[in-house]
């Protein structure tokens, strides 16, 4: 699977995602830094970027709480 990742780029196929799309961030993350989440924001109409300062590769361990409640508040948005 991490080799298909490593060989794969789909960032032309961004733009046709039509679902609401939240992307949880860790801002210190080593492999994918946060310039390139931005841009694959950018590339997904309509799509929201939340950064956790504290968190890494892996933000959903890192504070569960943060991304959880990050998570909620999107899930709980009046869909436009």
């Amino acid at each position: 699977g991490l080799r298909w990742l490593g060989d794969t780029d789909l960032r032309q196929e961004a733009g046709r995602v039509a679902a609401p799309t939240l992307l949880v961030h860790g801002a210190a993350d080593p492999l994918m830094p946060l310039p390139a989440a931005q841009a694959l924001a950018a590339l997904i109409p309509g799509a929201r970027l939340e950064t956790l300062a504290a968190a890494a590769h892996a933000p959903f361990p890192a504070d569960p709480a943060a991304f959880v409640a990050r998570v909620a508040a999107f899930c709980h948005e009046p869909t436009p």
